[in-house]
C-alpha cells in the first residue's frame, strides 16, 4: 500500500539516558527503520471508559496491510476489514475511520480513500483516482485532509481536503508544486502543519491561503545522500491552545544522529529547546492537562540499541524514565483521555540485541505506578509503528 504512505517517514531517535531516572550521558546511535503506517487511538462511542486502538497490521504471509482494532484496557484484537487497508484515522467522535484502500483504485499500486464505521458494518468511497493516503480528520469533524498523487510513478503529490460525505473536494497546496507529508490539524480546524519527508515543516490555511515555512529549510550533510542530513525538523504536534508547535529536530552527521524536542510559535520565530543538549529525544506527546510531555529515548550501551519512555515538564526539563528499557525501538506514545496511562508499541521482552524485525507488542503503561501492561503480544508485524491520537 505504498500510495498510502506517499511521504511517511519515521525517524528513529537516540537519547542519552541511564537506567535510573534523570541520568544523562552515554552517546547514542540510532538504527535505521523503514517507513511505517499510522494508526490512531480513540474512545468508543458505546463505552467511553474503554478506548479503541486502530492500527495497520502488515501480514508477511499475504503481503498486505489490514486494519485491526483492540481495546486499550482489555485487549482483544479483531480485524476491522477483510480487504487491504492502510493508515487509519479516527473521526473526532470515534464513530468512523478514514483509511487508504486498494478497493476501487484505478491503477496498479494506486489507493482509494474510504470511510468505514467503527463496527465495520458499512463504508463509503470518497476518492478513487490516483494514490490517496495519510488521511487526517479535522477536530471539528467537517473535513478530511489527505495526500493525493496522480499515480505512483509521476505527477507531484498534493494536499487535498474533502468532506466526510465526499463533497467539497479541493486542493490546498499550489499547483505545479510537490507537497506530500504527514498532516496535523490545528485545534481550531483552520490550519494544518505539513511534515514533509525532506523539506521540514510548513503551515497552510484550510482555504489554501498563506502557505508558509514554519522552520528553516533542512541542511544536508551530503546532498547525494538525502538520509545523511545535518538537520531536519519533523514530528510536529500542536499545543492545545494552538499557539505553539512542538517538533523534533534531528541533527548531527551520518552515523551519529542526535534529536532534540523544540517548541516554536505558530507564527514562526526562534525555536526554543525543551530537552537538554546532552539528551536525544523524539516523538513528543502532550498530556491532556497540558502539563507533561511524554517522549521516546534510546541508548546503545555496548552497541546494543535500547529505548524507553520518558516524561518531562511541558516547559522543558526534568526528564525521567518511566518505562522499562527495551531492546529495540518503541514507537510513538499517546496519552489516555484521563492522563493516567500511555500506550505505545514495544519489542517483546525476549528480543535480543541487533534483532532487525521483531513482532511488536501493544503496551499500556500506568504513569503513576510505572507499571506496563502488555495487551496483544506479537500482534503487530515487523517494522510496525504506532502513531496514536486522542480526539
Amino acid at each position: 500500500m505504498g500510495g498510502a504512505r506517499l511521504a511517511a517517514v519515521l525517524s528513529v531517535l537516540a537519547i542519552a539516558g541511564a537506567a535510573c531516572d534523570g541520568e544523562q550521558g552515554a552517546r547514542s546511535v540510532a538504527p535505521t527503520v523503514a517507513s511505517t503506517p499510522a494508526p490512531t487511538l480513540t474512545p468508543t462511542p458505546k463505552a467511553a471508559h474503554h478506548t479503541l486502538l486502530a492500527y495497520d497490521r502488515w501480514d508477511p504471509a499475504s503481503h498486505v496491510h489490514s486494519i485491526w482494532l483492540t481495546d486499550i484496557v482489555v485487549g482483544g484484537p479483531r480485524r476491522l476489514i477483510s480487504a487491504a487497508g492502510d493508515a487509519p484515522a479516527w473521526s473526532p467522535d470515534g464513530r468512523e475511520l478514514a483509511f487508504a484502500s486498494n478497493l476501487d483504485a484505478d491503477c496498479g499500486g494506486c489507493t482509494s480513500l474510504r470511510v468505514i464505521s467503527g463496527e465495520g458494518t458499512h463504508s463509503r468511497l470518497l476518492r478513487s483516482d490516483g494514490t490517496n493516503g495519510d488521511p487526517a480528520w479535522s477536530p471539528d469533524g467537517k473535513l478530511i485532509a489527505f495526500v493525493h498523487g496522480p499515480n505512483v510513478t509521476n505527477g507531484p503529490p498534493e494536499i487535498d481536503v474533502i468532506a466526510p460525505d465526499g463533497t467539497g473536494l479541493h486542493r490546498l497546496t499550489p499547483a505545479k508544486r510537490s507537497f506530500g507529508g504527514t498532516l496535523t490539524w490545528a485545534p481550531d480546524s483552520k490550519q494544518l502543519v505539513i511534515d514533509t519527508p525532506d523539506d521540514g515543516l510548513w503551515i497552510i490555511h484550510t482555504d489554501g491561503r498563506a502557505l508558509r515555512r514554519l522552520t528553516p529549510a533542512p541542511v544536508f550533510a551530503d546532498r547525494t545522500r538525502p538520509g545523511a542530513h545535518a538537520r531536519i525538523d519533523s514530528q510536529p504536534i500542536w499545543s492545545r491552545n494552538g499557539k505553539r508547535i512542538l517538533f523534533t529536530r534531528e541533527d548531527g552527521t551520518d552515523g551519529q544522529p542526535h534529536s532534540t524536542i523544540f517548541s516554536v510559535d505558530v507564527n514562526g520565530g526562534k525555536a526554543h529547546r525543551l530537552t537538554a543538549p546532552t539528551l536525544s529525544a523524539d516523538s513528543p506527546a502532550l498530556s491532556p492537562d497540558l502539563s507533561t510531555i511524554a517522549f521516546i529515548g534510546a541508548t546503545s550501551p555496548s552497541g546494543c540499541f535500547t529505548s524507553a519512555l520518558y516524561v518531562m515538564s511541558a516547559e522543558g526539563g526534568g526528564a525521567r524514565r518511566i518505562s522499562p528499557l527495551y531492546r529495540g525501538a518503541i514507537s510513538s506514545p499517546v496519552w489516555s483521555h484521563d492522563g493516567r496511562s500511555i500506550a505505545y508499541a514495544a519489542p517483546p521482552a525476549t528480543t535480543q540485541c541487533f534483532t532487525d524485525s521483531p513482532d511488536y507488542d501493544i503496551v499500556a503503561l500506568e504513569v503513576s505506578s510505572r507499571s506496563p501492561h502488555t495487551l496483544n503480544q506479537g500482534h503487530s508485524a515487523w517494522e510496525q509503528s504506532y502513531v496514536l491520537r486522542q480526539p
